[in-house]
């Protein structure tokens, strides 16, 4: 755990300096021109795909294919997948309850009616696709199939993160807020299952 002290003190830093800046009631520079430049390529056809796309972040399904996982290869350290998303979504729901930042509130595509930082589908499909990236990493020997699975799975997080600007539902330091807290729970967790 040591050596990775270093890691999760520049994520937890971040993550501070960004709920700083977002508590004094900033919208970031970033923010503005992701939210321009994405919404600005909508057409109908790839509004439906994002509307796929982001269904893959949901609680609802996120928790189904842990299960669907856990059954197949009927191992223990396959339950992390479903129980990191019930953790995850509680985490999730308590941190947009202190921080209460609005969602955009213009062009939105979907409805949400929580609040908007950190993105739950952000953190979500970098917790649960991360796993599923870790234990590819460290279970399966063939090259080719290892970075295959792990380039499709890292596609589908960032895919989920821009799905949600997309949709108009999330500010860009949203999905960054989501997946920084994402990748912190990935680097304790997977640390504790190396034991």
């Amino acid at each position: 755990m040591r050596k990775r002290i270093p890691l999760l003190s520049i994520l937890f830093l971040i993550f501070i300096i960004l709920v700083i800046f977002i508590k004094m009631d900033r919208i970031f520079l970033i923010d503005r021109i992701f939210y321009k430049k994405i919404i600005s390529i909508r057409t109908d056809m790839i509004t439906e795909f994002f509307k796929i796309i982001t269904k893959l972040g949901t609680t609802k399904i996120c928790f189904i294919i842990g299960i669907i996982l856990v059954i197949i290869f009927r191992k223990k350290i396959y339950l992390w997948l479903p129980i990191t998303t019930v953790i995850i979504k509680i985490m999730n729901v308590f941190i947009k309850l202190l921080i209460n930042r609005p969602r955009p509130n213009v062009m939105r595509l979907v409805y949400e009616k929580e609040t908007s930082f950190p993105s739950g589908h952000a953190m979500l499909s970098i917790t649960l696709y991360g796993l599923l990236i870790y234990f590819i990493y460290s279970k399966i020997s063939k090259n080719s199939v290892k970075w295959i699975l792990i380039t499709g799975l890292s596609s589908i997080i960032l895919l989920i993160g821009i799905s949600r600007i997309y949709l108009g539902v999330h500010y860009a330091t949203d999905i960054i807020g989501g997946y920084l807290l994402g990748m912190i729970y990935l680097v304790i967790i997977t640390n504790y299952m190396k034991g």
